[in-house]
Formats: C-alpha cells, structure tokens, sequence
C-alpha cells in the first residue's frame, strides 16, 4: 500500500474569508477524511512572501490506487457527501498528487 499527499492550493471568494474558512474546517475536511484512503488532512494559510494561493490543504492518503479513491472523491463533489460553498473560489484551484518516497522523524 502506497502513501500519498494530495495538494489542494484555494483562496475564498472576495470578502468571504470567514464563511470559507468555517465551511473547510467545520465540513469539508470530515467529508473528505470519510472518503477510502484518506487518513487525515491539514490547512495551513500563507503567512508572508509571495504566493498564488492564500490557503494550502494536504491530504494524506494510504491506498493502492490514489487515482481511484481521488476520482471517486471528485464525482461525489456537490452531492451530501462532499458538500461545496460558493465562499470557494473555484476558478482558482490547484491540485497535486505526491507518492511518498521517503520518511524521516526527529
């Protein structure tokens, strides 16, 4: 079984920060983490320089088939499992797939 990142760069819609951010934290991450081989997820906000995106979400996936489990995510988006807001700007999204090549802990 392989492990993955899944990159997931957004911003709100203008003015919408709040909104975005309660709808992410509060639902988003649950319904997607419900999804067969997600593990756990993370968000972090960009905080100087910079940068596309203001907000960064990492998926962390444990699966044999990454591309399967993320376009059985992708169909389910804008039904009751995966829920969408218009606080997200959806004309701005970048995503990315990483395979895990090595692993270090301090």
């Amino acid at each position: 079984m392989g492990r993955f990142v899944f990159v997931v760069q957004t911003d709100p819609a203008p003015g919408r920060d709040r909104e975005y951010n309660e709808w992410y934290d509060g639902i988003h991450l649950k319904e997607v983490c419900s999804f067969p081989g997600f593990t756990g997820a993370r968000r972090f906000r960009l905080v100087d320089g910079e940068g596309k995106h203001k907000y960064l979400a990492l998926y962390e996936l444990e699966t044999d088939d990454p591309q399967r489990d993320l376009a059985a995510l992708t169909a389910a988006a804008g039904t009751d499992k995966v829920r969408m807001t218009d606080a997200l700007d959806l004309s701005n999204v970048s995503t990315a797939l990483f395979e895990q090549i090595s692993e270090y802990e301090k």
